[in-house]
């Protein structure tokens, strides 16, 4: 499938009675914020199935309303918000699958009391997020962004040259808030470059786990004190909500870097941009915020110390093939009657309810054609 599409190629209105019905919200379709990221995908993996039929919602609605998929078994999603009103009176939908691993916008415990999965992309993103909290680690450990602006605004002579020396990552110590996949793959990587230790906090994480990939379970404090590049690669929930602010930042090193590609909320900005200007740490690197996108008056964009992307810096080509990709994987398992491989609500597949719907999906699906026939 094309971004060159008519909408009436795109959307197949087949008998609901016998199709299992995927819905794809509009800022997939033409004129959205992720047009065509999913049309490859529709089209390699959904539509060689005869008894899958797929459409994108009438209209782009900012919060997802019960009416708009209440005809669907599976819902793949982007931008939208579900709240627990999203999911009200629902008995068909089965299935949300999320574009991407974020999934702060969905009411998960409202999905579960629906008896609805909520899968997410782990996959898609795991390397691409991996790989920025790398490069920003590499881009603030050699100060890129200010030697960058000096060149070009012809500054950085031979005094100044010497002012904004770097330093190695080898022998240095690297803490990790988080240590899932996402942070598994993010110690991998940051091991070729020979750090003296890697400090892991994570409440979910066991001892073997760590010492199998060769690091360190401290508590939050001794990380902080401890490293010289803290890297946030946590979810956001209750619990790490504002857990990083002045008391924090106050307690590392003054030479220490703080990396963010977790969820904004979980630092405290404000201070954050009080221990960046009084030095009380070298500098920071961050892909999330408060407020997304951030106001372009906020002070934490003026600082020298600090590199900002607004929420993009893992976006690559291929992250946007593979999480479609894996949203049309999810829909499929709940097609043949089985749970996704990433599922954010595991305790939903403990539901009766569910369970039945999925028994349902299986017959179903042990009786349709395996492909469709094109034409």
């Amino acid at each position: 499938m094309s971004r060159g599409m008519t909408s009436e190629t795109r959307t197949r209105r087949l008998d609901v009675a016998t199709k299992f019905k995927v819905g794809v919200t509009r800022d997939f379709g033409p004129g959205g914020e992720l047009e065509g990221l999913l049309d490859s995908a529709l089209a390699e993996l959904l539509d060689p199935v005869p008894n899958i039929t797929f459409e994108f919602l009438d209209e782009y609605k900012p919060v997802v309303s019960a009416d708009q998929v209440e005809g669907f078994d599976v819902v793949i999603t982007g931008e939208p918000v579900w709240t627990a009103e999203s999911f009200r009176g629902l008995s068909r939908l089965s299935g949300v699958a999320f574009w991407g691993a974020g999934f702060n916008d969905i009411d998960v415990k409202a999905a579960t009391e629906a008896d609805v999965i909520v899968s997410i992309t782990t996959p898609a993103v795991r390397r691409p997020v991996a790989e920025s909290a790398v490069g920003f680690m590499l881009a603030l450990s050699k100060n890129m962004v200010v030697k960058d602006r000096l060149t070009r605004d012809g500054r950085l002579g031979p005094d100044e040259r010497m002012k904004h020396t770097g330093i190695l990552i080898h022998d240095r110590v690297i803490g990790c808030v988080g240590f899932g996949n996402v942070g598994q793959e993010f110690v991998r990587l940051a091991k070729a470059f020979e750090p003296s230790r890697v400090l892991v906090t994570d409440p979910h994480v066991s001892r073997e786990r760590a010492a199998a990939a060769g690091v360190e379970v401290v508590d939050l404090a001794s990380l902080l004190r401890e490293s010289d590049f803290v890297v946030v690669m946590c979810p956001l929930t209750e619990q790490t909500r504002g857990m990083l602010g002045r008391d924090q930042f106050h307690s590392m090193k003054r030479s220490a870097f703080l990396i963010n590609v977790g969820r904004g909320k979980i630092v405290k900005q404000a201070e954050l941009e009080e221990a960046l200007r009084e030095g009380w740490i070298k500098g920071a690197a961050l892909d999330v915020f408060e407020k997304e996108p951030p106001d372009s008056a906020d002070p934490i964009l003026k600082l020298d110390n600090v590199i900002v992307t607004a929420h993009c810096i893992t976006w690559t080509e291929e992250m946007y093939r593979d999480n479609g990709v894996q949203d049309c994987l999810a829909a499929l398992s709940v097609f043949h009657g089985t749970p996704p491989a990433y599922v954010a609500n595991r305790e939903v597949l403990e539901r009766p309810r569910l369970q039945e719907k999925l028994a349902a999906y299986a017959a179903a699906a042990l009786s349709a054609p395996a492909t469709r026939r094109r034409e």
